[in-house]
């Protein structure tokens, strides 16, 4: 699957419905509804974007440095897609990767190089980002699938350092590469959580009702072994990287 972008053919993965996404973050609000206003209101912007993990082991290793200050009261938050979502592939086969971003003129960008618009500060430079005629060309388009290299690198560490007790989690971590060759890593799925990404700011009220593309399933601390029953219940899905109820 494919849409014309210019000059080229953007290739695209459709993730279906009922894929499980892993989470670590103290407000499963923000994921859903955007992110908190002084005036009560939320804010949800076009590059408004939720990073996603295929398995709930990964933040320990890919974010360890962070776990224990930045996570100290954060749950693990288990959702699900509500429908099916259509996604940039930026893994192998496809010719492009997360570094496209670093490119001038394509169809993604540095975050930090994006309207702010109504949230309390810029993104990061080293997260993707859509660039304004992609998201008005195709709002349908509400994510992108894209490995992070530096996270692969930092998996596969934790894993070789810690090889005796990581033997169970090992068949949950499943490593993808991409175009840019650095490093593989099990991918991210990065999604908007409006089923229409906007072309503008979406200001959330709290009685608003939003057609979303995922939902909460539950959150619960971060314990090994009951993340691992949970996970037995599962099956994978080799085309996506993710697992399914």
């Amino acid at each position: 699957m494919e849409v014309p972008y210019r000059n080229t053919k953007l290739p695209l993965k459709l993730i279906p419905k009922g894929t499980i996404l892993f989470r670590i973050t103290e407000s499963s609000d923000n994921d859903l509804r955007g992110v908190p206003l002084t005036d009560g209101t939320r804010c949800l912007t076009p590059n408004f974007n939720v990073f996603f993990f295929p398995n709930p082991f990964m933040w320990k290793m890919a974010l360890e440095k962070w776990s224990k200050k930045e996570f100290a009261n954060a749950l693990m938050c288990i959702y699900v897609l509500i429908k099916d979502v259509k996604v940039l592939s930026l893994v192998d086969p496809s010719k492009y990767a997360r570094t496209t971003k670093n490119k001038s003129g394509t169809f993604i960008t540095k975050c930090s190089k994006v309207s702010q618009g109504c949230l309390p500060k810029k993104g990061n430079s080293y997260d993707p980002c859509f660039s304004k005629t992609l998201i008005q060309k195709f709002p349908d388009i509400v994510g992108m699938q894209a490995v992070s290299f530096m996270d692969g690198l930092k998996t596969q560490r934790y894993l070789t350092r810690n090889k005796h007790k990581t033997q169970k989690i090992k068949k949950y971590i499943h490593f993808a590469e991409d175009s840019a060759k650095f490093h593989p890593s099990p991918p991210e799925l990065i999604l908007h959580p409006l089923s229409r990404r906007p072309s503008e700011n979406v200001i959330v009220h709290e009685e608003d009702s939003l057609d979303l593309n995922y939902k909460l399933l539950q959150k619960i601390p971060y314990n090994e072994e009951i993340l691992l029953q949970y996970m037995k219940t599962l099956r994978y899905n080799p085309s996506t990287y993710f697992f399914e109820e």
